[in-house]
């Protein structure tokens, strides 16, 4: 059990990592994307409005994440029609892998993912 525990934390700091690297490349991606939408605008008068209504989006988008922030992290998920993968005590990469793609898609904060993921733990991993 002592094993399987150390396993799991192992796996977890692994996702932790993966996770960091991920926001990291997910701001490079909206950097870019901010580059983009500047030399359109710079080319193309007629794309103005376009790009005045995805800075909007995202405006709203901020401050969305911005209120969940506030509510102290009194919010499980915003995407509660999502499943999280159950863990039994098999086939650990593959749970891993989808708890790392939950925790991304989800936005869940980091002091809050070793709570979600052991909620979520059954049988053998449980023992």
């Amino acid at each position: 059990m002592q094993e399987q525990l150390q396993k799991l934390m192992e796996g977890m700091a692994s996702i932790m990592d993966r996770n960091s690297q991920v926001d990291k490349e997910m701001g490079e991606l909206k950097e870019n994307l901010a580059r983009l939408a500047v030399n359109d605008q710079e080319n193309e008068g007629g794309r103005e409005e376009s790009a005045a209504g995805r800075a909007c989006s995202m405006d709203l988008h901020n401050d969305y994440r911005s209120r969940d922030k506030q509510n102290h992290g009194n919010f499980f998920t915003r995407f509660s029609r999502l499943d999280f993968p159950k863990f039994s005590g098999l086939e650990l990469r593959t749970w891993l892998y989808k708890v790392d793609q939950f925790f991304s898609m989800d936005e869940i904060p980091f002091e809050q993912r070793v709570k979600i993921a052991s909620i979520h733990m059954e049988g053998e991993a449980t023992a």
